[in-house]
C-alpha cells in the first residue's frame, strides 16, 4: 500500500474516533454540570465532573459501535459514553424530580447540538476562505477539514439520537412512565441488540443513515446561509 493510502486509512480510523470520544465527553460533562447545578453533587464524587475523556470512555459505545455504524452508514453517527450518575432525590429544594431529570437528560443532546453549529460554522468558514485549499501538505488542511465535517455531522445526529425513547439513549429517560416500564426490561441487553445489529444485519440499519445524513445536510445549509462569504 502507497504511503499516502496509509495516510488516508489512518486519517478514517482517527476521524472515526476522536470525533466521537470528543463527542461523548462533551456529552457527558454536560449531564454532569446540569445535575450539579441542580444540586445533585453524585457526577462530582464520581469523578464525572471532567472533560477528561478517559472517565466517560465506555468500550462498546465508544470504540466499537462507532467504528460499525462507520463502516455501515458512512459516518460514526452512533455512540455513547459510560452513564453520568444522577439521584434526583439529591437535587436541591424547590427542583421537581421529574423537572430535574429532563433538565439532565437534554443538556447532553443539547450540548451536542451547539458543538455540532460551531463545528459546521468552523468548517464553512474555512470552505468561503479557502482554508482547506491543499498547498503542499495536502492531507493537513483536508484532515482539519474532514474532522470539522464529521464533528459537526456526528454531533447532530448524536442530538437527534439521543433523544429516541430506547435504552440506552437519553430520550428513554424522558419517556412515558408506561413505555420505560414496558421497555425496562429490555435495558440490560439494548447495547448488545444495537451491536448485534450493525454487526450482524448492516441493511437494517442503512435507512437510518438517509434521515441522520438528512440532519446533517440542514444544519450546514441553515449555517451557509448564516456565514458571510469571506
Amino acid at each position: 500500500m502507497a504511503p499516502d493510502q496509509d495516510n488516508l486509512q489512518m486519517l478514517s480510523y482517527a476521524l472515526a474516533v476522536i470525533p466521537t470520544v470528543l463527542s461523548v465527553t462533551v456529552h457527558e460533562y454536560a449531564h454532569a454540570r446540569m445535575a450539579i447545578a441542580l444540586g445533585d453533587t453524585t457526577p462530582r464524587e464520581t469523578d464525572r465532573d471532567t472533560l477528561n475523556p478517559l472517565e466517560h470512555f465506555d468500550l462498546l459505545g465508544t470504540v466499537l459501535l462507532p467504528a460499525l455504524s462507520t463502516h455501515a452508514l458512512g459516518a460514526p453517527l452512533l455512540g455513547w459514553g459510560k452513564p453520568t450518575p444522577c439521584w434526583p432525590a439529591k437535587f436541591r429544594k424547590g427542583v421537581h424530580p421529574k423537572v430535574g431529570l429532563v433538565a439532565v437528560a437534554l443538556a447532553g443532546p443539547l450540548a451536542n447540538l451547539l458543538l455540532a453549529v460551531v463545528a459546521a460554522v468552523a468548517f464553512n468558514m474555512g470552505v468561503q476562505r479557502g482554508w482547506w485549499a491543499a498547498t503542499g501538505m495536502p492531507l493537513k488542511p483536508l484532515s482539519v477539514a474532514m474532522f470539522l465535517h464529521t464533528l459537526a455531522l456526528q454531533n447532530a445526529a448524536f442530538a437527534v439520537l439521543h433523544l429516541l425513547p430506547l435504552p440506552p439513549f437519553d430520550g428513554y429517560r424522558l419517556a412515558p412512565r408506561r413505555l420505560q416500564a414496558r421497555l425496562q426490561p429490555y435495558e440490560r441487553w439494548g447495547v448488545g441488540v444495537l451491536l448485534g445489529i450493525f454487526m450482524f444485519v448492516p441493511f437494517v440499519a442503512m435507512p437510518l443513515a438517509v434521515p441522520l445524513h438528512a440532519v446533517g445536510g440542514f444544519l450546514f445549509s441553515v449555517v451557509d446561509r448564516l456565514v458571510p462569504p469571506g
